[in-house]
Order: structure tokens, then sequence, then C-alpha cells
């Protein structure tokens, strides 16, 4: 059983990308055997309490907005479905942090993972370069719909990409957690030339399709990145790097040298990827701010169980008769929908273990940074991931949730030293 678990584990993370629901069915799977093979019963753990409380707020708050739906749309039945359906984001995938752990138990366990996670992205490179150079458009379907590629058109030459995503947001969230895995396989000692070169054109390849998402979370993360990862070591190449970047944004905005310089930059720069820092390309849509407001007052309104799932959008467009499918924030989002308490016994639990594993691997375990590097690149990735979600919301991609829900459990083996 063991053994097929594993198996199931390492398939299920390679598909994910390319194959999201055969993928999520292997994983299930395995996440079931997991709860048989676990080494630590279910509440051992003191975080498994934590989250099976939220897991019963999450049921309170549904069934209470169910009944107390406020039709703001003449949308009752929907809602109260969604109310039900919105729980799959949350329910099984919390249940899969305790049945992944034993496929994450150990050091190499997780390095085999990244290795999965990142080879089995070369589909996502390969729709990228189609959508890109061929002008694949989507959606592509197989096996009767069971597999899809969305391949948008482009309509920004170069940028905006999706691959085979839905949008350039989930795109650019998947390349985030991957991209600290191909910084480790960089990094790692290499005797073969040619290996070098083909994990640099990986690490290259990630960088700039980050960069071609337009996606100004994921801009902002992989710069980061690096300190993150590598130290205080790493701050005499991020520090330039930094001033680097942000002075070719204030030549792009400010013409400090002059209107011609200023147009040359602006030209130079993909205009998707500059316009994202102008405020004035928004229209009608809110800032961040905006929205963080709005969804405060809604928090507010109903504090302990929610509005219900998919209650933001129509809150807004009923208060500011603007839309927006959510708030660009989880934990917001998670309290709009389930309440104040839901979000303290998810997001706690979850940013507890987070804190843990870091100060595990990089203080407390301080050591030279190759000799941990795929932990390091492990934790990192969950970090940008979490830093991208704090400023707009990529989570509902199944393929993102299931990969963020991982990465937990095997900071949790970390915490747990038995690596």
């Amino acid at each position: 059983m063991k053994n097929f678990g594993i198996y199931s584990f390492y398939i299920g993370i390679f598909l994910l990308p390319s194959a999201f629901s055969i993928s999520a069915g292997i994983l299930l799977i395995a996440a079931f055997l997991g709860f048989f093979i676990n080494d630590k019963k279910l509440f051992e753990d003191k975080f498994n309490y934590l989250f099976f409380i939220g897991i019963i707020f999450l049921f309170l708050s549904s069934i209470y907005n169910s009944f107390n739906f406020v039709d703001v749309v003449n949308q009752k039945d929907i809602n109260t479905l969604n109310n039900y359906i919105g729980l799959f984001n949350w329910i099984p995938l919390i249940l899969c942090f305790y049945g992944f752990q034993p496929y994450l138990k150990s050091e190499k366990m997780r390095k085999n993972t990244c290795l999965l996670f990142l080879f089995g992205s070369i589909p996502v490179f390969a729709s990228i370069l189609g959508q890109v150079f061929f002008e694949w458009h989507g959606p592509l379907k197989t096996l009767n719909g069971l597999i899809v590629w969305y391949q948008r058109p482009l309509y920004d030459g170069m940028t905006r990409i999706t691959g085979l995503f839905n949008n350039q947001n989930y795109l650019a969230s998947w390349l985030l957690i991957i991209w600290p895995f191909s910084l480790a396989l960089f990094y790692k000692k290499e005797k073969f030339f040619i290996i070098k070169i083909v994990t640099f054109l990986f690490l290259l390849f990630i960088a700039l399709s980050i960069i071609l998402t337009a996606s100004r979370a994921a801009l902002f993360s992989l710069i980061f990145s690096i300190p993150i990862l590598f130290g205080f070591r790493s701050l005499k190449i991020f520090i330039p790097i930094l001033i680097f970047i942000s002075s070719i944004f204030l030549f792009i905005f400010i013409p400090i040298f002059g209107e011609g310089f200023q147009s040359f930059m602006q030209n130079f720069i993909p205009t998707a990827v500059w316009n994202n820092f102008n405020s004035e390309s928004y229209g009608v849509h809110l800032s961040r701010t905006d929205l963080w407001r709005n969804a405060l007052e809604m928090i507010y309104n109903n504090p302990l169980f929610g509005s219900g799932a998919l209650s933001f959008p129509r809150l807004l467009e009923a208060n500011t008769g603007i839309w927006s499918s959510h708030p660009h924030n989880l934990p917001l989002e998670l309290m709009v929908n389930y309440g104040i308490p839901t979000t303290i016994f998810i997001i706690t639990p979850f940013t507890i273990i987070l804190f843990k594993g870091y100060f595990e691997i990089f203080i407390r375990n301080n050591i030279y940074f190759k000799e941990n590097l795929f932990d390091r690149a492990w934790i990192t990735s969950l970090i940008l991931i979490c830093l991208a979600n704090l400023v707009d919301i990529t989570y509902f991609d199944g393929r993102i949730s299931i990969a963020c829900w991982a990465l937990l459990s095997g900071v949790r083996n970390i915490t747990l030293k038995k690596a």
C-alpha cells in the first residue's frame, strides 16, 4: 500500500499542471492511502485540531448562509448551491495536508517532488512557446474534455501569456511555484557541463515567462525570491538588481532624460508589463485598497459566518456598481465568504507552520546553503505563492491550491525534524 501511495503521489504531481482532472483523481487516492500509512495519528498533531475546527466552521457557515442569503440579484438557488460547492476549495485540500505527509517525510522525497513539479511543467513550457510563436489558440481538448488547455489568444504582442492556464495570473503563480526549484537545480553541484546549460535554460525561460505574464504580484515575488532563498549573502546581488529595475520604471513614467528617452524606454519594454503599474490603465476598476476596504465592510456586517461563497462580487456590485471577482487578498476572501473564525482556524496554523519551517531551515539550520538547497527552495516556493495571494487570488485554480497544500505538508515534515 505504501509503495502504491508513493507512486500515485509522484504521478499525480507530475501530471498536475498538464492533466489536472487525471492528476486530481490520482492525488486524492494517494491522500486517502496516506491516512492509513501516516506514522503520526491524525490528532497527535495539534495543528490538525485547528484545521478540523476550521472545517467545522466551513460547514456551519455554508449551512447558515444557505438559509440566510439576501437575494440581491434573484439567484437564490444558484448561491445556495455555491455555498456547498465552495467547500471543495478547502475541505478536501485540508485533508490532503495530512494525507500527503507520508510522501514528503525525507529531504530526498521532497527533492524528488521538486523535480517532478519542475519536469512535469515541460508541457507548460511547450504551451507557452506554442502560444507565442505558433499562435496556438484554445481551448485545446482531448479525452472528451478530460484534459483542457485554454491557450488564450494574445492581444499584446508577446505579453500577457497564459500558456495552458485560464489566465496569465494562474500561469504566473505556477511559474512562481517551480522557480525556486529551478534555482536549486541550477546551483546543485553537477559534473556535466551540458546539464548545467540545460538547467540554466530552464531558469532563464521561467524567469522570462514570469515577466511576460505581466503579473505585478509575480514580478515582485520573482525579484524578492533571491533574498528569500539565498539570504543576506545575496544582498550584494539583489540590491543592484532592485536599483536597476526601479530605474527602468522610473525612466518609463518620469521624463528624467527628456520625453525622447522616455518614449524609447516605453517602446523598448513591453507595454503590458509597465502599463500594469499605471493607474490610468485601470479605467473604472477599483484599486486594491478600495477592494480591501469594501471587503472589510462586508466582513464587519457578517463577521461570524461571512456572506457565503462567491458573495464578494455581487455585494461589491450592489454597493459600488463595479464588478470584481474577488478582493485580491485570500484571507479577506475567506473572511468575506465564511467569516472570521473560519479564517483564523485555517490561516493561523498554515502561517505558523510556514514560519516554523522557515526558522528550522533558514535560521536554526543556517549551514552552507547548498547542503539543504531543495528544502530551502521548497519553503521559498510556498512563501512566494502565499505572498502573491496577498495581493491577488490564484488559489482557486485547483493546480495552485493542491500545490500549496502539498508544499505545506512538506514544510510540516521539516518542522517535525523527520528529514
